[in-house]
């Protein structure tokens, strides 16, 4: 038999611990054709099952999501028919990072210039104060 991948096996065990129960979710935990990462993961899926009660979410949520999830389809349908494609709000330019790293590449050189230069007697003098 082939081992299936950790996140196949993962979702298998979920499945059979919300549908059947415990008792059917330990024949896929003590399967040893699953890889060893599985272990952990399933002990973090059991307690999860246990600790989490699921939630069915109220009508008026229900039908918020979906008017919102409709006028959004159609916002956008729209904005493809007129030729409009509306950018992602979370990207930064892509100037951002090069100037970031030259800010702090000259920061650092200008500590390292005034650290290399100033004058023994001055810290001497600190020193003795």
């Amino acid at each position: 038999m082939k081992p299936q991948p950790a996140e196949e096996a993962l979702n298998n065990y979920y499945e059979m611990l919300a549908s059947q129960g415990e008792a059917k979710a330990t024949l896929i935990e003590t399967d040893p054709s699953h890889p060893e990462e599985t272990t952990s993961l399933f002990a973090v899926a059991r307690l999860l099952w246990e600790t989490m009660a699921p939630v069915k979410p109220s009508e008026e949520f229900r039908q918020g999501l979906q008017a919102g999830l409709v006028a959004e389809a159609e916002r956008r349908r729209v904005q493809r028919a007129l030729g409009i494609e509306s950018e992602h709000k979370t990207s930064r330019p892509s100037w951002i990072v090069p100037v970031a790293a030259l800010g702090t590449a000259s920061l650092v050189g200008a500590y390292a210039f005034w650290r290399f230069t100033r004058s023994p007697a001055t810290e001497e003098q600190a020193l003795a104060a």
